[in-house]
């Protein structure tokens, strides 16, 4: 029942998890994250990266294809977000739950009122170390008009709360917690049935016949 290495996780928890109990910093925990921009490396609160607005770990496509690429939503149509969850702890993460918000980009918007939400899902268990892409349906009727918008992505499991509470401010709340992200992007109109008719007058400046 001692605790050697004074950590909060007993002798015999240490065991159990094959961790150390000499060493404090390898106390048994659950630490899910997704990476703001390069080089953050899910330390908490992030101040290596200068901007938040292009995760890495999340992106959109307009097909689920799989694909690692972050494309534009198109309206009139479904697409589907991808996040991508890592474990940077030394546990199994047990029932992670993902949630997708999005705001249209504008200055003086609040967290949690001025949010909407485009979906969730759920990562039941991910292993110490490693990581996992879940893809979140954004269905047509709910994308809304042409605009700038930016989605925020929360991680949430109960083995490993948000280390700071998320105030109003979206943005510091992605700063200071690994468990959110951040991604700018662009929703983008399609043109269907159009039925206008243009007159085209086609010249040749040439002397012979053009094929």
């Amino acid at each position: 029942t001692e605790d050697a290495d004074k950590d909060g996780a007993s002798n015999l928890v240490e065991y159990q998890n094959q961790t150390n109990p000499r060493l404090a910093t390898s106390v048994p925990r659950v630490d899910v994250w997704v990476a703001d921009p390069t080089p953050d490396n899910g330390v908490e609160p992030n101040t290596v990266s200068k901007d938040i607005w292009v995760s890495p770990d999340v992106w959109l496509r307009n097909q689920n294809d799989g694909r690692l690429q972050h494309q534009n939503v198109k309206q009139g149509q479904d697409n589907f977000v991808s996040v991508r969850v890592k474990n940077r702890g030394n546990l199994a993460a047990k029932n992670t739950k993902v949630e997708v918000y999005y705001i249209k980009a504008s200055l003086g918007r609040a967290w949690p009122k001025d949010w909407t939400l485009v979906g969730t899902t759920m990562v039941d268990d991910l292993a110490p170390a490693g990581q996992t892409m879940v893809v979140i349906p954004w269905t047509k009727d709910k994308v809304p008009g042409p605009g700038h918008y930016c989605f925020y992505v929360r991680l949430l499991n109960d083995a490993d709360p948000m280390t700071y509470p998320e105030g109003r401010n979206a943005e510091q709340n992605t700063r200071n917690n690994n468990n959110i992200a951040w991604r700018n992007f662009d929703i983008v109109g399609l043109l269907n049935k159009v039925t206008d008719k243009f007159a085209v007058t086609v010249q040749n400046p040439n002397t012979k016949p053009s094929p």
